[in-house]
């Protein structure tokens, strides 16, 4: 029998959408993993959230219709820990005042 061996970053993707955790709870829990814009782009499109790509440099921005900061993001690979805590804490934050203002709307 010819045993299939699998590339170790294919093999780490595998994992990754194997988990059962939603994508926000995975960046919460390692903020150190590889983590790519098109996890980024996964996790706004999952929450609601606005991605801009960059127009004349290489920083997406991301945007909520529920908080006034906006978010800068390099798309270099892999996105350093401090931008996905920093996104996360955002995203938190958009998740928490958009249910609270679907709330005040009742």
């Amino acid at each position: 029998m010819f045993a299939i061996r699998m590339l170790p970053r294919f093999n780490q993707e595998v994992r990754e959408l194997a988990k059962k955790k939603p994508l926000l709870e995975q960046m919460d829990a390692n903020p150190r993993n590889d983590w790519q814009i098109k996890h980024v782009e996964k996790l706004c499109s999952q929450i609601g959230l606005t991605l801009e790509p960059p127009s004349n440099g290489s920083h997406y921005k991301v945007y909520s219709d529920y908080l006034r900061d906006v978010l800068t993001i390099p798309a270099h690979k892999p996105i350093k820990p401090p931008y996905i805590r920093t996104l996360v804490s955002y995203a938190k934050a958009h998740i928490s005042n958009s249910s609270s203002k679907d709330d005040s709307d009742d």
